[in-house]
């Protein structure tokens, strides 16, 4: 989908959005049914161009945001700088807050048992006015139940 002006490194299209303009796509996502959000560094760059299934997965996700300083330098050395990176982890949390000062509801998916449920407890814990909907960890059979 994309948001508009992308950079190309290395055959991955990113976003050219600063951290704030980030989250508020994030959260027009959210608004139009949700989306994929990915957070390329340069090692996740470098299995890409290696491994055909991660670099579609990267490829098709709504938002690609730059993850490292590696891609800033390399998207200035190509004479396309990006106005900045955007940590995943910082993004995340940013989102985090704008959901529980919205009260917007989140779901906490993925991992190993117990993973999905300690973030959702350490981000509860972060933002007290979030209100988390439900937790599952990656090891579920059933698409729907989730």
């Amino acid at each position: 989908m994309g948001f508009g002006l992308r950079t190309n490194i290395l055959g991955i299209p990113f976003d050219v959005l600063t951290p704030g303009e980030a989250v508020d796509r994030g959260f027009q996502l959210m608004g139009s049914g949700g989306g994929r959000v990915v957070t390329p560094n340069p090692e996740i760059v470098m299995v890409c161009r290696k491994n055909p299934e991660a670099r579609e997965a990267v490829v098709t996700a709504d938002l690609i945001l730059a993850d490292g300083i590696g891609i800033l330098k390399a998207a200035k050395s190509l004479g396309r700088p990006l106005q900045s990176r955007v940590l995943g982890v910082e993004w995340t949390f940013s989102m985090l807050a704008r959901c529980a000062e919205t009260g917007k509801t989140v779901f906490f998916l993925g991992g190993k048992p117990g993973v999905a449920a300690l973030a959702a407890e350490k981000a509860a814990e972060r933002f007290p006015n979030l209100t988390v909907l439900g937790v599952c960890d990656g090891y579920f059979t059933d698409d729907e139940e989730v």
